[in-house]
Order: C-alpha cells, then sequence, then structure tokens
C-alpha cells in the first residue's frame, strides 16, 4: 500500500497499527480463511515473519499491525483492494528505520540465560518391556 491516504486510513483499524500512517510502504496480509481453515491465519502470520526477516537483512525496518477486532478486519480488506473471501487481518510497515537517538536506551539489552527461559520437560520413564496386562 503506497496510496498516504489509504495508510492513514488503516492506521485507525487497530490499537496498534498507528505505525502504518507514517510508514512509506505497508503490505497488507490477505488470507482466504475459507479456504485454509484455522491454519490459514498461522501461514499469514509465518509469511509476515518470513518477510520482516528478508526486510532485515536487506538494512529495512519493520513491524506488524493487526486490525482486531474483527470488525476492523472487514474495513481493511476492502481498503487495500480486498472483497470476501479474501480478509486483511495484518499488515506490516516498511522502511528504513530512523537511526538510534543517542544516549542510553530506556529499554534494557542483552540477552537473558537460556535456563532463565527454558523449561525442560525430562523424558517419562519408559515401561517395562514384556508381555503386556494379563486379565
Amino acid at each position: 500500500v503506497r496510496d498516504r491516504e489509504i495508510r492513514q486510513q488503516l492506521a485507525r483499524l487497530g490499537a496498534y497499527a498507528g505505525h502504518l500512517a507514517v510508514a512509506p510502504v505497508v503490505i497488507a496480509l490477505a488470507v482466504e480463511e475459507t479456504a485454509g481453515g484455522e491454519d490459514a491465519q498461522f501461514d499469514a502470520g509465518r509469511a509476515a515473519q518470513n518477510m520482516m526477516l528478508a526486510a532485515h537483512v536487506q538494512g529495512l525496518g519493520t513491524c506488524p499491525a493487526s486490525f482486531f477486532p474483527a470488525e476492523n478486519a472487514d474495513r481493511a480488506g476492502p481498503l487495500c483492494g480486498m472483497a470476501p473471501p479474501w480478509r486483511v487481518r495484518t499488515a506490516i510497515s516498511l522502511g528504513h528505520p530512523a537511526p538510534a537517538p543517542p544516549g542510553k536506551p530506556a529499554i534494557p539489552t542483552g540477552r537473558l540465560p537460556l535456563a532463565e527461559l527454558v523449561t525442560e520437560i525430562p523424558e517419562a520413564p519408559k515401561a517395562p518391556e514384556g508381555p503386556g496386562p494379563v486379565g
């Protein structure tokens, strides 16, 4: 979506969509939910993630936006030229990121140790081999 007015309208269709108004380009993901079933939106999320990773490799910045509640998704599709059964619930802003501001960032950086993020579930004890229950 390159049209400024459409980007501004999309930006009003969700609590986390405001950034779409100022993005140079918006990528709208249209999904035919009736053909894809419940997996369709999951697949759209994976496609969005891969587009965002590919953009990062090219030095571009991205940010996802979701159009919720459902009424917002119903409005987003037609704004992007999509008619039912196609639905647009997700969009991605795309552009060159602004330089980092000087000074110390307000958001902590760094990584937590894996042990603080992951809970390992040990293997269940194996049942003894041999004949099954008699009865």
